[in-house]
């Protein structure tokens, strides 16, 4: 029993490591497999020297979307359970981690993503850089607000510069500490490591190849086929919901009045079941009134990307924001009868079941 009080986090976060694992299924997504073409075509110092042969359909893979961080770890561990496992303990770690810091229940917060499909889905996809990206940007802004020296804002800084060369829209979690951060001898090393590790990894591609790739994909951006903006719009809220269950059951609880409105006009304008799924979609989105402001500002700067830069409103795009949600949505439940809390959890992974 000792044991177990002392050692609660690790016991913890190797569980739902491992449940993460088991839920995992075996055969791969197209995206999946297509990544894992291109780690196996792509050279360790000529990462894109390969044809591509789908849209944009180039002679080389320079136009390819992401730098090439995430193919070098898919060529180095293959299709296997160790390209998702470092980045699953960190993911959960960055959780547990989080939830210390702003003192509540980590073992609820792991809960609350345990019992939602738009977590365990996407984290079981390893064989695309979504679940390294996260668990990479989480940590690094775990690690911030923890650091107490100059040297561990650098490191804080250089694992978000991971994260943004694994896939550029990570750069976006380096606006949160420039937001709110009041003490610039504490933003300026973790700025620095970031900004020195990525643009190092892109002064070395244009070193190789001649070419800004940053700037190459965002030129062909606009090539890509993706739905309009106001379809990602109407469809951030419409996968929140479901994905997220748990979390939509708590803000319905303690926000009820905008989500009931959302869903009323969905229900008049679209019909009953998109009306359903606004209202529960909504119903996480009003965890973020009267937040935590680096929290908040943490999710809302994901959507705003996913939004405006993405082709759809994926739950893998924003799997980075589940972790603050979660740690919202204890916060606003905290006075809640313990079970209650777990009775909400319960609900949300029964249904998730029968999604899954």
């Amino acid at each position: 029993m000792r044991f177990l009080e002392q050692n609660t986090s690790i016991i913890w976060i190797l569980l739902a490591t491992l449940l993460s694992v088991l839920l995992s299924p075996s055969p791969l997504l197209l995206d999946e497999e297509t990544h894992l073409w291109i780690a196996q075509q792509a050279a360790w110092l000529a990462p894109y020297d390969w044809a591509m042969p789908f849209p944009p359909f180039h002679e080389t893979g320079f136009v390819f979307a992401h730098p090439p961080l995430f193919l070098w770890w898919l060529k180095l561990t293959g299709d296997s359970v160790f390209t998702a496992v470092p980045w699953l303990l960190l993911w959960w770690w960055s959780a547990w981690k989080l939830a210390e810091q702003h003192q509540v229940s980590p073992k609820l917060v792991l809960g609350m993503m345990l019992a939602s499909a738009g977590v365990l889905m996407p984290l079981s996809r390893s064989m695309m850089p979504d679940l390294m990206v996260s668990a990479l940007g989480a940590a690094a802004l775990v690690l911030y607000g923890k650091a107490e020296s100059r040297s561990s804002n650098v490191v804080a800084g250089c694992i978000l510069g991971l994260a943004m060369w694994t896939k550029y829209p990570a750069v976006m979690l380096i606006v949160i500490p420039i937001l709110w951060e009041k003490k610039f001898g504490k933003l300026l090393p973790f700025v620095c490591g970031a900004l020195g590790v990525f643009f190092c990894g892109e002064f070395w591609i244009f070193m190789e190849y001649g070419e800004w790739h940053l700037w190459t994909v965002l030129q062909e951006a606009q090539v890509v086929g993706r739905g309009e903006l106001s379809s990602r719009v109407v469809g951030l809220p419409l996968r929140l919901g479901l994905a997220l269950l748990p979390m939509a059951l708590i803000g319905l609880s303690v926000r009820p009045m905008f989500p009931l409105v959302i869903g009323l006009i969905g229900l008049f304008v679209w019909g009953d079941s998109t009306a359903i799924y606004l209202t529960l979609g909504t119903g996480v989105m009003a965890l973020l009134w009267k937040g935590n402001r680096w929290l908040v500002s943490w999710v809302l700067l994901v959507w705003l990307g996913v939004v405006v830069g993405h082709n759809y409103a994926s739950p893998r795009y924003w799997l980075v924001t589940c972790i603050p949600l979660s740690v919202l949505a204890v916060q606003h439940c905290v006075d809640w009868k313990q079970w209650k809390q777990w009775t909400v959890i319960g609900v949300a992974t029964l249904w998730m079941g029968t999604l899954m």
